[in-house]
């Protein structure tokens, strides 16, 4: 038997006959509802019916058996859709038609929907509730809503109205979104620039190595920064050193100059060391005048007197205080005596010293002239004046001098 072909304006009637007829099946399942679909029809409306032939394959009809006890057969054309509806579905259609319109029939109903893990229907009936009755303490409390300065606002608003806004499930300021996601960016970049740098430095003595010197040459990108410094204070050849110093030179940011600066210090290589000097000549002086005043306080006489030679580039007024204090200063050293022969010997606090078995070691303090401060000190006044070490006549000169630009400064 072929199924029978509706026309679109039957099967309206179809669907409105069968929607009129559903409060009497529904009252003859109402004991124990069974599951049942919602056949969604193409020429629009829809029939509820449980389908009858499961098992057709290809399916070219669909047999619905209304709640009313009828059988409407389709050409499965004819069916747009169809949506399953479980046995709470069926019985949530019953009782929402018996509920009254009011905030407590709702909130009833929205209560029997959490039992039965409607979540959208729920939803629907909360939000009818407090339509309704809107000081409706258990649908606000439901919603998520709370009582704030005299208004119900659900904790989205209420952080909302803050100014936060969410980020990855959770609540933040835009200034913290703005801080995180440049983080990430960085941290994504720094990854990137360690990965290119250990291909690049894999590259030196194989055919590939101008490849790599022409890469670290091209470096323009500061957030390469991190990964070279690291890379640097573990490289142990000169020559590549170099290369990682002349791409640190090409980007040109503040954190390059900076790392520059420290190599210029702290580089086992003097050559090194007098390159990144002659990198930074033409970098702004106020911001490397005022990290060489800072390392003048190092621990390691060798660096004071190498700052000293950095700030002798660039004259600046503001050294001559520092330098003066600089030149003369106390560090600590490690002396081992030794059992054989009464040795000893002296190492640095910030070196290391080998120690024989049975020696003793004791910690000295000794105050050290500094040549390379007395040098940078008579550069930067070009030899005006020279009280080599004497500390007390150079405060009394810089004394001097702040009170005759003090005067000077009154009289204009």
């Amino acid at each position: 038997m072929k199924p029978v072909a509706f026309a679109p304006r039957m099967l309206r009637r179809l669907s409105l006959a069968a929607a009129a007829l559903a409060p009497l099946g529904a009252v003859i399942a109402c004991a124990a509802p069974v599951a049942a679909d919602d056949f969604l029809l193409a020429g629009g409306g829809r029939l509820s019916g449980q389908l009858a032939n499961v098992d057709e394959t290809p399916r070219t009809k669909y047999e619905i058996r209304l709640a009313s006890g009828g059988v409407v057969t389709l050409a499965a054309e004819q069916v747009a859709s169809v949506v399953r509806r479980t046995p709470e579905q069926i019985e949530y259609d019953r009782l929402r038609h018996e509920k009254p319109d009011t905030a407590e029939g709702h909130f009833e109903l929205a209560e029997w929907c959490r039992d039965k893990k409607l979540a959208e229907e729920r939803k629907v009936h909360l939000e009818r509730a407090i339509e309704l009755e809107p000081d409706h303490v258990k649908a606000r409390a439901a919603l998520g809503y709370n009582r704030i300065q005299g208004q119900w606002r659900t904790r989205a608003e209420h952080l909302s109205a803050l100014g936060k806004v969410q980020y990855k499930g959770q609540w933040r300021y835009p200034q913290e979104v703005e801080i995180m996601e440049a983080k990430a960016k960085a941290d994504l970049a720094k990854s990137t620039w360690y990965a290119n740098l250990k291909r690049w430095r894999s590259w030196f003595g194989t055919p590939k190595q101008a490849e790599a010197i022409a890469a670290l040459e091209a470096l323009t990108d500061p957030a390469a920064v991190p990964a070279l410094k690291e890379y640097m204070d573990k490289e142990p050849a000169e020559d590549v050193r170099k290369y990682y110093v002349r791409g640190l030179a090409h980007i040109g940011s503040v954190p390059a100059d900076l790392l520059l600066a420290d190599r210029s210090l702290n580089d086992p290589s003097q050559e090194i060391r007098l390159t990144c000097l002659d990198y930074l000549d033409d970098v702004p002086q106020a911001m490397l005048v005022d990290y060489y005043i800072q390392q003048l306080r190092s621990t390691d006489n060798a660096v004071v007197n190498r700052a000293a030679v950095a700030l002798s580039r660039f004259k600046d007024p503001r050294s001559i205080s520092p330098l003066i204090e600089a030149l003369v200063t106390t560090h600590k050293f490690a002396v081992t005596t030794g059992n054989s022969g009464g040795s000893l010997s002296a190492t640095q606090g910030t070196g290391g010293s080998g120690i024989s078995m049975g020696s003793s070691t004791r910690i000295v303090t000794q105050k050290l002239e500094n040549p390379g401060v007395l040098d940078a000190l008579v550069t930067t006044l070009e030899g005006k004046v020279n009280y080599r070490y004497d500390l007390a006549a150079w405060k009394n000169w810089y004394a001097g001098q702040k009170k005759m630009r003090l005067l000077d400064v009154r009289r204009s």
